[in-house]
């Protein structure tokens, strides 16, 4: 029982930070609202996928990971985004598809590479071509 408590405590404290980082996200938005609300979904599906993992829910994972790649294709097709836009939402999709597959095997280490390299592309993307412009505002401040 003692233990069944404790885990308990540790997933609760676990899961309120995951839980709140959404709600800080959305309290802070930096793009026209349309885009910002796919971010905070993407940002929602993640989540969803982390917490699915922690609890070995893989079925849960793939259908998360098929909705983010569905979004992210759909995403890579829309005319008015930049080209490397697109390509780099392209490039979710389709990893977003192999962590799909990946749940779907069992996989828990491929899973959570994949996980890895959705973050780590959006990331990059960010830093690279949305925030470019504030960094410079903010070094010459």
């Amino acid at each position: 029982m003692r233990k069944l408590i404790a885990i308990a405590i540790v997933l609760a404290f676990g899961f309120m930070p995951m839980l709140s980082g959404t709600v800080q996200a959305e309290g802070k938005q930096h793009a026209a609202k349309p885009v910002w609300q796919g971010t905070i979904a993407n940002l929602t599906d993640m989540q969803g996928i982390i917490a699915a993992l922690l609890v070995f829910d893989m079925a849960r994972v793939a259908d998360i990971a098929d909705q983010l790649a569905g979004r992210e294709k759909f995403v890579s097709t829309l005319e008015f985004l930049p080209g490397e836009v697109r390509k780099r939402h392209g490039k979710v999709g389709d990893i977003a598809t192999e962590l799909a597959a990946a749940a779907r095997a069992g996989d828990e280490n491929a899973v959570a590479m994949k996980v890895s390299a959705v973050l780590m592309e959006c990331s990059s993307c960010y830093y690279n071509l949305r925030d470019a412009e504030r960094r410079k505002e903010m070094e010459n401040k």
